[in-house]
């Protein structure tokens, strides 16, 4: 609880210069929240009031309201802006605080310089293996890649280049006619069995095509409800957006086919030139 007195004399927390105030007016004391304040009046002629409603009336023990208007002669005010003021007061008589000295810089570390590699002697040059088999491209076809990303090399492309790329293994050039897809058919597939997943089974994509036929089925059967349409629905939207994939499925999966061409003549080689290495020694 804190205790401020008013009233006109020196010996006053707040001194009012009036002269209806007298020099020991009143005492204030303010709850610690600060929400109420009790009022004793220490004798002074004109005595101390609150304004109750709309009426003027003397203090008495009873707790006030910190804003309720307080009649000291004929000076109002309110225990809040006596506290207020009274605050106010303190923090200018406090001495300033002092200002916070700048922390030092801290020194730079020293640099220290990478010391010199030493120079390596060269080693023997590798010796080149035989010349990897180039698979051309397909007339009409894209140039084939490999997994990696990088384009397979291409010796020509019709006929007469695969004749040069493989010479006596035709069996390759015949593989690939046999496992290449073909947009062709994959759009067939789509425009006449789309929902029952067939492109997709083309396209050696089994697990979703067989969950396209399984919901086609379902999507049959229960046709007359609402779930039964909006799977059919769903389904040709699927069919829909797969073909705009088709060009890139078909690209990827002649992409990895001829890579798998390319390492099966080239493994098929290094036995031919180590038999080749034998018989010169």
């Amino acid at each position: 609880m804190q205790r401020i007195r008013i009233g006109r004399g020196g010996d006053a927390d707040i001194e009012l210069d009036d002269p209806s105030v007298a020099r020991r007016h009143a005492d204030l004391e303010i709850a610690d929240d600060r929400k109420t304040v009790t009022v004793s009046d220490l004798g002074s002629p004109s005595g101390t009031l609150y304004l109750d409603g709309s009426r003027w009336r003397p203090v008495g023990d009873a707790p006030l309201g910190i804003y309720a208007p307080l009649l000291f002669g004929n000076h109002v005010t309110t225990a809040r802006d006596l506290l207020d003021e009274l605050e106010a007061r303190a923090r200018a008589a406090a001495p300033p605080k002092p200002e916070p000295e700048p922390e030092p810089e801290p020194e730079p570390e020293p640099k220290h310089e990478p010391e010199p590699e030493p120079e390596l002697e060269p080693g023997p040059e590798p010796k080149a293996g035989p010349e990897p088999v180039m698979l051309p491209a397909l007339p009409g076809q894209p140039r084939p890649r490999l997994k990696g990303g990088g384009a397979a090399p291409v010796a020509a492309s019709s006929q007469a280049g695969y004749d040069a790329a493989f010479g006596d293994r035709p069996e390759l050039v015949v593989s690939y006619r046999a496992g290449e897809k073909t947009r062709s058919v994959a759009y067939v597939l789509l425009f006449f069995l789309g929902v029952w997943g067939a492109h997709r089974y083309y396209m050696g994509r089994v697990l979703t095509g067989a969950a396209m036929t399984v919901g086609t089925i379902a999507g049959l059967m229960l046709l007359a409800t609402d779930f039964g349409a909006f799977l059919v629905g769903a389904l040709f939207f699927w069919a829909f957006i797969d073909a705009f994939l088709i060009p890139g499925w078909v690209q990827a999966s002649n992409d990895e086919l001829s890579a798998q061409i390319i390492a099966a003549a080239n493994k098929m080689r290094k036995p031919e030139s180590g038999t080749d290495a034998g018989a010169s020694g």
